[in-house]
């Protein structure tokens, strides 16, 4: 929508009283780095106004996001790889079409043929939307009808494309039946900052939108939702949520992340890798506000994000924002079930209570360890503990929890304490 559409909308809703004069600016503000953004939209998600003068003010839709034209040999393969279960779709130069089913990256099927690069370069120029074809170094879509609506990623290595299909969660977006219910303590932090993190495929997108349900349904205020494509297609019935796919938007992250803030929000959730390499401006506007932040990070556990907040936060002014606002991290890894069919969650949890913020105060990127064991270590929970349970209960085997485990003597201790009977 033009922008003059928005001022015209605002202008109205303004003189007709449904937009008080005071709220204006904030509204102005995300607009103004939102261009293809509806003002009626907003307002409506905001609560400013109901779904009869939205529908009255709106004379024309928000552009639907970027989608990648349908493909007659794509289709073919996302059809087998949902057929499989599989949770991504890969397709790479000299390697037949890949998917990744239970952890595991195979060959989709012995029918399909090893892929040149020309064949790639094929199917990625009928596939780019129009406009879209000066950007394929690096792009993101959304691709598929619903049953299996993907998350497509282009890119580019040396003189071929590459493409990588994430194909959406098809189980209950409940913490529960995720097997993470202790999660749900995240969600009780009125204000600061939440850490999010794990390895590529680990399912934080899938957790991220379990835990935005399980905050929306408590009734937390304004929410806003900002991701990098809408992975997990959900709406559900009074709740007023911003949702913001950033693919739509060439306006920077760091504008988008002001923006963001000036809605005057009482929940934030961020799934994006765009704001990684400006943490220090989100714990800043974290600290700023009383928001609730709950933020994605692709470190591969507690340690790492640690390390990696630091090194951009340094001892300082700005570590002591970090101290003040972080409130914990979670870090998930999947780990292949016992049947070999499937993965069940194993989780690390940090919870930033007085000792551990003393040590993190003062603490080099390289000594996180010592921030993990302050106060005799009992706010951190390594994902040793969590691969004892789900070994303990048979979930998974005993290679599978070892292969991940971080302090292996203490594992061994575990398997064989030195007071047990001989057998």
């Amino acid at each position: 929508m033009e922008p003059s559409g928005n001022e015209r909308m605002l202008a109205i809703a303004t003189a007709r009283h449904w937009l008080e004069e005071s709220r204006l600016p904030a509204i102005q503000a995300a607009l103004a780095v939102l261009p293809q953004a509806n003002a009626a939209d907003l307002l409506y998600e905001q609560g400013i106004i109901d779904e009869e003068k939205r529908s009255w003010l709106q004379r024309q839709n928000t552009p639907p996001p970027g989608e990648a034209v349908p493909e007659r040999f794509v289709d073919q393969w996302l059809t087998e790889a949902t057929r499989q279960g599989a949770s991504d779709l890969h397709l790479a130069p000299y390697h037949p079409p890949l998917c990744r089913c239970h952890g595991s990256l195979r060959i989709l099927g012995p029918n399909w043929r090893t892929l040149s690069p020309q064949q790639l370069d094929r199917i990625v120029e009928r596939m780019l939307p129009s406009g879209a074809a000066a950007r394929g170094k690096g792009i993101s879509l959304l691709y598929g009808p619903d049953e299996w609506r993907a998350r497509l990623t282009i890119g580019r290595d040396g003189e071929s494309y590459f493409l990588s299909f994430r194909l959406p969660f098809r189980g209950p977006l409940e913490l529960g039946a995720l097997g993470v219910e202790e999660a749900a303590a995240l969600t009780t932090f009125s204000s600061g900052l939440v850490v999010l993190t794990g390895g590529p495929g680990q399912g934080k997108s899938t957790l991220f939108a379990a835990l935005a349900r399980r905050i929306h349904r408590s009734g937390a205020g304004r929410v806003v939702l900002m991701e990098d494509h809408p992975e997990h297609p959900w709406k559900e019935e009074g709740l007023r949520v911003v949702r913001l796919p950033l693919s739509e938007f060439s306006t920077e992250s760091d504008e988008l992340l002001r923006a963001a803030f000036g809605l005057d929000v009482d929940v934030l959730l961020l799934d994006s890798g765009a704001f990684r390499r400006n943490l220090r401006l989100l714990v800043e506007e974290t600290a700023r506000t009383d928001a609730l932040v709950i933020a994605t990070l692709g470190a591969r556990g507690v340690g790492e994000a640690l390390r990696e907040l630091c090194a951009q936060l340094p001892k300082g002014a700005s570590r002591s924002l970090l101290v003040r606002t972080l409130r914990a991290i979670l870090a998930q890894e999947l780990i292949p079930n016992a049947t070999g069919r499937g993965r069940v969650a194993a989780i690390e949890l940090f919870w930033n209570v007085p000792a551990a913020a003393v040590a993190l105060r003062n603490a080099e990127p390289e000594q996180m360890e010592s921030v993990l064991r302050a106060g005799g270590g009992k706010h951190f929970q390594p994902i040793d503990d969590s691969l004892w349970r789900l070994f303990q209960q048979g979930l998974v085997g005993m290679e599978a929890a070892y292969a991940r485990c971080r302090y292996r003597p203490q594992w061994v201790e575990r398997m064989h304490p030195p007071n047990a009977p001989e057998r």
